[in-house]
């Protein structure tokens, strides 16, 4: 029999806030949180959810047999847990089946500039 590992990559950055030249020196809050919200609430129920039912399914069907792991940025974690907190319980019942491996990746992507100049440099 072959063997293939599946991964499924989640990530979800934070949503910018429109900032014009005008704003420079009145206004140093850059991030839309309705937006990030509205934003994770949309793909979580498009595309995780449906992601996640499926594997929980596949590892029912198919026992220790079927195996995934998923990839999950520090931000989309941070934003799921803030926002979405019934996808981190989902995450934990995959987890708790043996069949499921959840791997990091880096917190920020290219918006750790945004966050910490030196992180950014580094």
């Amino acid at each position: 029999m072959k063997t293939i590992c599946l991964n499924f990559n989640i990530h979800r950055p934070y949503r910018l806030k429109k900032y014009d030249f005008f704003d420079i020196g009145h206004n140093n809050f850059y991030f839309d949180d309705l937006g990030t919200q509205s934003g994770a609430e949309k793909k979580n129920m498009e595309f995780v959810n449906p992601m996640l039912e499926m594997v929980e399914e596949l590892i029912e069907k198919n026992g220790k047999a079927f195996k995934f792991s998923v990839t999950v940025s520090g931000v989309a974690l941070a934003i799921q847990d803030k926002y979405c907190p019934d996808i981190i319980q989902h995450y934990r019942k995959l987890v708790d089946t043996g069949c499921v491996e959840f791997l990091g990746m880096p917190y920020n992507h290219s918006l750790c500039a945004l966050n910490n100049e030196d992180e950014f440099i580094h």
